[in-house]
């Protein structure tokens, strides 16, 4: 590496560094601070990088690594569940675009070659920019995030047959069909191969490196999986980053693959702001000024156009409107893969200087646009919906009918999301016997409910007409549990306009985001951020051995320091120390009355079992009530069970003495 290409990586990352402060200070979307940096410091500004294909080679690690870690986050398993957003949405919004572009060339008198170029180019979505701004809000698990990653998926997979097909579209003689179909057979078997050796021999294999106990070795052999498969799949054509995905998807199926994310994390952030940064320098200023108008109209023609077909291959799949909406706007800009085919088309003659030129700096523009357009997305849904019979298409439909209608339910809880939280408070709820109505746009979920006996819809919580159906009016609470932030934030809007009487219950991922929330409408917001750490605290002074009392003032404290609470007055911990060492010594035990014991009939007084086992008792349990502190006039009777607390000896002892009696060496 030359000093000229450590001075400009050290621009490059001076110039990041510098814009990123400031847009993280004016709390906007760092992606797009990086996207200007590049803009800064390119040739048609500051003129800082003379030469920008060396940045754009280290740009293209960014995009591997990202790619890479995108696997390690799926898995096959992941894959498995996510297939219809990968085959059908990605089908379905890669054949609308690519139609619509081939439409809008042969409408402007493009050849048809041009014209099918075109849509190809417009169809790609910018993996890379897209997967940064929903990691950045949160928003990669909820639905749209979901259907979007699919879409993405496919979108790569479709690069190898699109630069296939350009030889044909150009008319070249040499591209026969039979090498065609040669090249794809053989792409689609390494892929196929890599899927299969992923799931049966790599795991076995790194296992046994495993074995060895030494952490470098299995590092490097995790590196030689990754690096063996980025080149079997480049081997047949397929793109470095593809590879790179399905390298993270055979790792990630792997019990090493969360070891492989923490270790390329920092790698993958540092050449992903690269790449935005590249980005920022492939716009052409003096293009933009010598033909705005085609360039502003070709970029918003793209990103109108786009988001619009995104959102119609959503709803074709039944997706509410509001996951449309958010789903095409992620999906609205140009992707890093249109360059490439951008390139290898203008070598076969298939784009006009002219239209590429224009072409390339209103893609660059989209790529720019697209943090602001996906941050507005949640607004942008929001206005939609309230348009006329546009909310009609956010009536999703149970998988089933529901167990009852909006008539029927009175008092009951209902619980938006049905994942491992709504799960659990379901089950909570049902086995005290609380109503509960789950809603949820996880059809799997969904089903795997209602097989439970669970009273679960397939439907948008951010819907005043679901909520409605769902009996929100005549609730006693509505729980939110989701994934997706903003739906959330949306949720609890609609809820208070619907039901301002019934409490809001809302989970949120950090504590940042409870003031938002509360001011929204919700009573109470609970942060898993906060009571991750609070559980974890907890878990801490319990094995230190700290009294109850101080242990609950300590936890409240931590709670109070976090956010607003409600914080009990604590007393001063002096001596704590010394008692913690004395309950050491102590324990409670349980013991359960059967027919025949000999205490049953007996009270508490007869029993005696603080002089014949030195032991106390603190508490009963009776048909499910629990009576603390007996009198001595309690009579024991089998199916209690009696709580003591003593020394270890003592209790053992004690729950012998409630069995047989008392024994001569008692103490």
């Amino acid at each position: 590496m030359t000093a000229g290409y450590l001075a400009d990586l050290a621009i490059v990352f001076a110039v990041a560094v510098a814009v990123g402060l400031l847009f993280a200070r004016w709390k906007l979307p760092t992606i797009t601070g990086f996207l200007l940096a590049g803009v800064l410091i390119g040739p048609d500004v500051f003129g800082l990088v003379p030469d920008t294909h060396r940045i754009e080679a280290l740009a293209e690690i960014g995009v591997v690594l990202l790619l890479f870690t995108v696997g390690l986050e799926l898995s096959l398993d992941h894959l498995k569940r996510i297939w219809r957003s990968v085959i059908v949405g990605g089908a379905l919004q890669v054949g609308l675009t690519t139609l619509a572009g081939w439409g809008a060339g042969a409408a402007a008198g493009w050849s048809s070659g041009t014209s099918v170029l075109f849509g190809f180019l417009v169809a790609m979505s910018s993996t890379a920019i897209v997967l940064k701004a929903l990691g950045a809000r949160g928003e990669s698990d909820s639905p749209h995030g979901k259907l979007v990653v699919g879409v993405l998926i496919f979108q790569d997979l479709c690069v190898v047959p699109m630069m296939l097909a350009l030889p044909l579209l150009a008319g070249r003689d040499d591209a026969g069909a039979a090498s065609i179909a040669l090249v794809l057979a053989k792409a689609v078997g390494v892929v196929a191969a890599t899927l299969l050796v992923g799931r049966f021999v790599v795991p076995a294999l790194l296992g046994r490196v495993a074995a060895a106990r030494n952490r470098e070795v299995l590092l490097l052999s995790v590196v030689l999986v990754s690096i063996a498969t980025v080149w079997a799949t480049a081997s047949t054509g397929l793109s470095l980053a593809l590879g790179a995905f399905l390298a993270g998807v055979v790792v990630a199926g792997t019990p090493f693959g969360r070891q492989a994310i923490a270790d390329a994390l920092p790698l993958r952030d540092i050449f992903v702001s690269l790449f935005f940064v590249s980005v920022g320098l492939l716009l052409d200023l003096d293009e933009v000024a010598a033909r705005p108008l085609a360039v502003a109209g070709l970029a918003a023609a793209i990103l109108a156009g786009k988001t619009l077909l995104a959102m119609l291959a959503a709803l074709v799949m039944r997706l509410p409107l509001r996951i449309a909406v958010l789903s095409g706007s992620a999906l609205a800009q140009v992707g890093e893969f249109s360059f490439v085919l951008l390139t290898a088309g203008a070598a076969l003659g298939l784009v006009p200087p002219d239209l590429g030129r224009v072409f390339l700096a209103a893609a660059v523009l989209t790529m720019l646009l697209t943090p602001v357009v996906i941050a507005l997305a949640p607004r942008l849904a929001a206005g939609v919906t309230r348009f006329g019979r546009a909310g009609e298409l956010l009536d999703a439909r149970p998988i089933e009918p529901p167990h009852g209608t909006d008539g029927d339910l009175r008092g009951h809880v209902v619980i938006a999301g049905f994942g491992t939280g709504g799960r659990l408070i379901a089950d909570a709820l049902r086995r005290v016997g609380v109503p509960h109505v789950v809603l949820d746009l996880n059809a799997e979920s969904v089903r795997s409910a209602r097989n439970d006996g669970i009273n679960a819809w397939y439907a948008d919580v951010t819907s005043s007409e679901v909520l409605e159906r769902a009996g929100l009016p005549h609730a006693s609470a509505f729980v939110l549990v989701l994934s997706d932030p903003a739906a959330t934030r949306r949720a609890v809007e609609v809820a208070r306009g619907l039901a301002p009487e019934v409490p809001v219950v809302a989970r949120c991922r950090y504590a940042a985001e409870e003031e938002d929330l509360r001011a929204r409408g919700a009573v109470r917001v609970v942060a898993a951020e906060v009571e991750s750490s609070i559980e974890v605290l907890a878990a801490v002074l319990r094995l230190r051995g700290l009294p109850r009392n101080v242990l609950d003032e300590e936890v409240d404290a931590a709670r109070a320091q976090a956010g607003p609470a409600e914080r009990r007055m604590t007393v001063p911990p002096t001596g704590w120390r010394d008692l913690a060492e004395l309950l050491q010594e102590f324990r409670v035990e349980a013991w359960l009355l059967r027919p025949g014991d000999w205490a049953v009939g007996r009270s508490l007084g007869d029993v005696g079992l603080r002089a014949s086992a030195g032991a106390s008792v603190v508490a009963v349990r009776r048909a499910g009530k629990l009576l603390p502190n007996p009198p001595p006039d309690h009579v024991f009777d089998h199916g209690d069970i009696v709580y003591v607390i003593g020394t270890r000896r003592q209790a053992t002892l004690a729950g012998s003495v409630l069995a047989a009696g008392a024994k001569e060496n008692a103490p």
